[in-house]
């Protein structure tokens, strides 16, 4: 795995659920010559995207061997610990990874919801398009279902055939 993705940029969706976070972890843990990892992350109950790829990247203790090394050097406290602001919140820290970047997106909405600048960034600089982003309503239509879990793969890098 480590030589395939060597020198490659990546596009990983869903990055804050389940299989999502998993990919993300086993990247950074594993992968460390990765040119860069692209995560598309919603807004949810208000807090942005990148804000929330940044929470769970400080509270998920899936990364909790990563945090404060160089593959995550983001987070503020000793030992890696969170930082908490006097009304007992997470403080959203920055991270400097150069190497990850979160971009605002949703794959419910028209072009992804994703900007378009960064879009044509997305399909100009990705070379491996892992979509771990799924409705997991099982009331969706069929239609729907199979847009949202599998054609936004197909669309977000028309250049590569996904036939």
């Amino acid at each position: 795995m480590r030589d395939a993705f060597a020198g490659r940029t990546v596009l990983l969706t869903g990055v804050t659920g389940f299989v999502g976070s998993l990919v993300l972890e086993q990247l950074l843990r594993t992968c460390p010559e990765i040119t860069k990892i692209y995560v598309v992350v919603r807004q949810k109950h208000g807090i942005s995207g990148q804000d929330r790829f940044h929470k769970m990247l400080r509270t998920n203790p899936l990364f909790r061997l990563l945090r404060g090394t160089l593959l995550l050097p983001c987070f503020a406290g000793s030992a890696g610990h969170d930082a908490s602001n006097d009304d007992g919140n997470l403080e959203l820290i920055g991270c400097n990874n150069p190497h990850i970047e979160a971009i605002a997106g949703n794959i419910t909405l028209p072009d992804y919801g994703i900007a378009q600048a960064d879009l044509l960034r997305l399909q100009q600089q990705t070379e491996i398009v892992i979509h771990a982003a799924a409705s997991i309503s099982f009331d969706d239509h069929i239609h729907d279902a199979i847009t949202h879990n599998y054609m936004v793969s197909c669309s977000l890098c028309p250049q590569y055939d996904m036939g």
